[in-house]
């Protein structure tokens, strides 16, 4: 997949005219396409509902007589009557509603999956779940237009498609299935009165797109936004109409129907004040799905409807996720204890189906390994009968959907895989960390979240994160990025001492502003495992080993630079791709450095996508495969200067892209002792200050990369390269004298 590569090379529109997309021309049909970029989601001002877009835009589509019989094809019969409907934004820039093939994009678990299945009710479209369906490649959508008795609808123009879980179809196959099943796709949208509409992460969809436009066809994105604040507050009682049915909840519909306006306020208070609570990410954070169904769910579980806004403001003392799924729990351990026979003391009863009990039960249901809980000393005719209680309740916890197999919700289910992540099982730690997505599972936005809040109780306000969930915990982050979004990760060490540090930064690309961090410790005494992707990644960590790939191909998506000690290739094949080509030609290299390659199982030469450069630095990267991309040695020099241009390049290196594509870095980390290293890298910050290549503003340093190459005489990708010139010698030299 050729995500979102530079220029994206010379991409033809078909009506032959230019536009504008976030400061960066591209001119289509008759001049040079320079850059694709994909800017702030929120483009359009028109709203695309159901009602009054795609109902008429899919118009004459006749719902099949008869189901679709494969896995993971459906029609769907009934409308959700707990639906609400978001506001689905046409980006900008993004807007040929002319293309056959058109795709929703949205962070996970923002509802995209949701809005398929109630178009497919509201229009009798098709509804493709990938995530359910067979293994996706070339033919698929055809071979299953065949096969569901769908072809001559399809031909006949009487039935449409929606195609849902792009980012988990794209986890269980190689990249040239991947490219074959568009290609697929792509041959069969043409030419049709409907279009194909495509739901996915916004990542995967921005891949997709480029893939496509490289066969012609310029496809619209719309955005899928979160829920404002008169749709959170509907979200949550319609949610709580919903639960009415649920048998854990047995007098919530009475309560409903006496105390319904107790509710609302409830709701009104709830939203209003997640949205105060989470500061700047207050709108999105209140808008989110799944934590408005975690509040639909403790206020559900509240008895005496009086209580209700004392609960509310309790919730939004601390940190409300948390506070949220605790209470669960703890409804949870109280309903069953009060099921338990007379003859179990109230201290035994305390001690029985506690959270982490819960925890470790629901991860054994979900991941399909055993479970550890604690024995209790009872007779074993009471542990029979307590026994018998869990199972019961088990199959109603509100952590789990309906087969008991699954998280009812993003947030139950990053709290259940922190539980697992944290567990001394080794066989729950495995299925922990293969479903927090360094395996063939999608990231979940909220992980993050839970697992740093449950490192710092265990461990402390400064814990130290191992650095085999390092990369799962940027995933998350990732997962809720939007479309205007710049993530970085960086992990730093030093040479002598086992300790790193690491930043998770993410910049707004298109405002002047700091943006946010997350950051925490590592240990070098570890591996960094990576899954199908290397997005955006930066390691300076030489004691620290690295594991890229987990048996499937892998894309490493510029800027990527690793400098560790040991590298693995547990994949077939290495595919370089350019990152956003807004962001300027300092980000589009790909770098790898090693003491040594452990493991290989890279079976053909990389493949390098135009628009970025790739090199490797280690013993044997002068044989095949790695040979054409070999870093070749300059010539020979004094130490003290070639320690001087090392410090001079980390320094520059140390600069990631910011907002509007600058290059930026926060104060304390370029004057980290770990970037200084003593005077001489005092020395050389100074120097670079002096001559206008580094500026310090506010809490931020920003690098100019004119100024690096006019006045230093090496631009960021020499340095990248580690090709030093007689310029950048002489201007480290003077440095030292």
């Amino acid at each position: 997949m050729h995500a979102r590569e530079d220029a994206f090379q010379a991409l033809s529109h078909p009506f032959g005219h230019t536009r504008r997309i976030r400061g960066t021309v591209i001119s289509n049909g008759q001049g040079t396409c320079r850059a694709v970029a994909f800017p702030h989601p929120l483009g359009r001002s028109m709203i695309y509902t159901i009602k009054d877009f795609w109902i008429p835009r899919l118009s004459g589509v006749a719902r099949p007589s008869t189901g679709p019989n494969l896995p993971g094809w459906s029609v769907e019969a009934r409308q959700n009557p707990s639906f609400v409907e978001a506001d689905l934004h046409l980006r900008e820039g993004f807007d040929d509603l002319a293309s056959p093939i058109w795709f929703v994009a949205a962070p996970g678990a923002v509802g995209k999956s949701t809005l398929a299945k109630e178009i497919s009710a509201q229009t009798g479209a098709v509804f493709l779940d990938l995530a359910k369906a067979d293994t996706v490649a070339g033919n698929y959508l055809t071979g299953g237009l065949v096969k569901n008795k769908l072809l001559d609808s399809w031909v006949g123009n009487t039935s449409a498609i929606l195609i849902d879980a792009l980012d988990e179809a794209r986890l269980r196959v190689t990249q040239k299935s991947f490219e074959d099943f568009f290609s697929d796709v792509e041959s069969q949208a043409r030419g049709r009165a409907f279009p194909t509409i495509i739901f996915g992460r916004v990542g995967i969809v921005e891949e997709a797109w480029v893939a496509l436009s490289e066969k012609g066809l310029d496809c619209p994105i719309f955005d899928i936004a979160f829920f404002d604040t008169p749709r959170a507050e509907q979200f949550i009682m319609a949610s709580l109409d919903r639960l009415v049915s649920d048998p854990a909840y047995k007098e919530l519909a009475s309560s409903l129907r006496s105390h319904r306006p107790k509710y609302q306020q409830a709701a009104a208070s709830f939203v209003a004040g997640l949205r105060h609570v989470a500061a700047s990410d207050g709108a999105r954070f209140a808008g989110y799905a799944p934590v408005l169904e975690a509040v639909a769910k403790v206020l559900a579980g509240i008895t005496n409807p009086a209580t209700l806004n004392a609960a509310v403001q309790e919730a939004l003392q601390g940190q409300v996720l948390h506070h949220l799924t605790d209470r669960i729990l703890a409804r949870e351990a109280t309903k069953l204890r009060e099921q338990l026979p007379p003859a179990m003391s109230r201290t035994v009863r305390e001690d029985l189906y506690g959270p982490e009990e819960q925890l470790e039960r629901l991860a054994a249901a979900i991941y399909g390994v055993r479970a550890t809980v604690p024995k209790v000393n009872l007779d074993p005719q009471l542990i029979q009968t307590y026994d018998a209680a869990v199972r019961s309740f088990m199959l109603m916890h509100p952590f789990l959907d309906g087969t008991g197999r699954e998280a009812s919700g993003a947030v139950f289910g990053a709290v259940i895989n922190t539980h697992a992540l944290f567990s001394k099982s080794a066989d729950m730690n495995a299925a922990g960390a293969k479903h927090a997505g360094n395996g063939p599972y999608t990231p979940n936005p909220f992980l993050i979240d839970f697992y740093l809040a449950a490192s710092r109780q265990r461990f402390g306000d400064n814990p130290v994160v191992p650095p085999e969930h390092v990369v799962s915990l940027y995933e998350s982050v990732r997962a809720c990025a939007s479309a205007k979004e710049i993530l970085r990760l960086s992990v730093e060490g030093d040479e002598d001492k086992e300790a790193a540090d690491v930043e998770i930064q993410v910049a707004d690309g298109t405002a002047q502003r700091p943006g946010r961090r997350i950051t925490f410790r590592t240990s070098q005494a570890g591996a960094l495992k990576f899954g199908r992707q290397v997005n955006g990644v930066l390691v300076d960590a030489p004691l620290l080993d690295a594991v890229i790939g987990c048996g499937a191909p892998v894309e490493l998506v510029a800027p990527v630079s690793m400098n560790v000690a040991r590298l693995s290739f547990d994949c077939p094949e290495l595919v370089i791709l350019r990152g956003d080509a807004a962001l300027g030609e300092e980000e589009s290299a790909v770098v790898l450095e090693a003491r040594e390659i452990v493991e290989s199982k890279i079976v053909g030469a990389p493949t390098v996508r135009k628009g970025v450069e790739f090199s490797v630095l280690w013993p044997a990267a002068m044989t095949y495969p790695w040979v054409q991309f070999a870093a070749v040695a300059g010539p020979a020099v004094p130490e003290n200067i070639h320690d001087a241009l090392l410090r001079l390049r980390k320094l520059v290196l140390a600069f990631r892209s910011h907002s509007k594509g600058r290059l930026a870095r926060f104060k304390d980390k370029i004057e980290h002792a770990r970037m200084t290293k003593g005077d001489l890298g005092v020395a050389i910050r100074r120097q670079l200050i002096k001559d206008g290549v580094l500026t310090l503003e506010g809490e931020m340093y920003f690098l100019n990369p004119n100024a690096l190459g006019a006045t230093v005489g090496a631009t960021y990708r020499d340095l990248n390269f580690k090709q030093f010139n007689d310029r950048v010698r002489d201007y480290v030299s003077a440095i030292l004298a």
